[in-house]
């Protein structure tokens, strides 16, 4: 059964993760009475996050447990209260503990709505 090409795998996975942030503009914004409601500013980040052994391998059957950092910038904005969007530029940059490593550029754009 082939999911994606080589380079590409699935599997399901318990995991920690950590995600400190550092809000860049969030005074300047407050100040010029722009929207900081449900965090809308730029941040720096690095998502840190270990990975267990999966529960369960779609591609490939040598994947091990790994840890994974990910330095980067995202600009978060909520329009009327609910509507999210938040684009993410950076870096993965990680390790299996079967000695493979990985390194690529991340560019991601996410649409949400807030509950709360």
């Amino acid at each position: 059964m082939t999911l994606g090409d080589h380079n590409t795998y699935y599997a399901i996975s318990p995991l920690i993760d950590v995600l400190p942030r550092y809000y860049e503009d969030r005074k300047r914004r407050t100040k010029m009475g722009k929207n900081t409601y449900g965090n809308s500013a730029n941040f720096l980040a690095v998502d840190c996050v270990y990975y267990f052994d999966p529960v369960w391998k779609g591609y490939r059957e040598d994947l091990s447990k790994s840890y994974v950092f990910f330095p980067y910038w995202r600009l978060r904005r909520v329009y009327k209260k609910r509507m999210l969007l938040e684009l993410n530029w950076g870096w993965n940059i990680g390790r299996f503990l079967n000695g493979e490593s990985i390194s690529r550029e991340k560019l991601l754009l996410s649409l949400g709505w807030c509950l709360g």
